[in-house]
């Protein structure tokens, strides 16, 4: 793959900071840092040439981190970490997070997955909410899908699969 269709991070956290509108990345992120994005507006994750390797986890906290990647392509190579954020799949190919992620949802984080038009089966190795005192509830979203006989599924493949955990009064 040309280099010109990677960025490659060898520190410790590539940061992302959004405060209007929309940006786009396409090439393929590598390397052993972790994708830290931060603001109140969008990253679109659309790796187009390769699927996204980077290995220090996904931190998404604040604004949207929109999910694109082409089909056989897996936007979020590892551990996704949400706090008061959301993530939504952009398109209607399954897989977007790796199959061996851990995700972990905070305050009011959100996960939309789309409506799927056919049969789509999302796999995680975990799904974890928390609720240190926030004010909000996580979400999970299937969201309704469009095609007859369609359905949505999550499958969560590891020891302790998901785990809630609320320490608030408020919700």
């Amino acid at each position: 793959m040309p280099s010109s269709n990677t960025i490659t991070g060898t520190g410790t956290d590539l940061y992302v900071y959004l405060n209007q509108g929309t940006t786009v990345l396409k090439p393929a992120i590598v390397g052993t840092a972790a994708l830290v994005s931060n603001g109140g507006a969008t990253l679109r994750l659309q790796p187009t040439y390769a699927s996204n390797t980077y290995s220090g986890g996904t931190y998404v906290n604040a604004g949207t981190l929109n999910l694109q990647a082409a089909a056989g392509f897996v936007a979020v190579p590892g551990d996704l970490f949400v706090r008061n954020a959301t993530v939504t799949y952009g398109n209607t190919v399954a897989g977007q997070i790796a199959a061996t992620a851990n995700v972990a949802l905070f305050g009011g984080a959100v996960i939309n997955l789309p409506a799927y038009s056919a049969s789509a089966t999302n796999t995680l190795a975990s799904l974890v909410f928390q609720n240190e005192g926030g004010t909000q509830n996580q979400e999970f979203k299937f969201n309704t899908p469009t095609g007859v006989g369609t359905v949505s599924l999550l499958v969560l493949t590891a020891d302790a699969p998901l785990t809630a955990t609320n320490n608030t009064l408020s919700t």
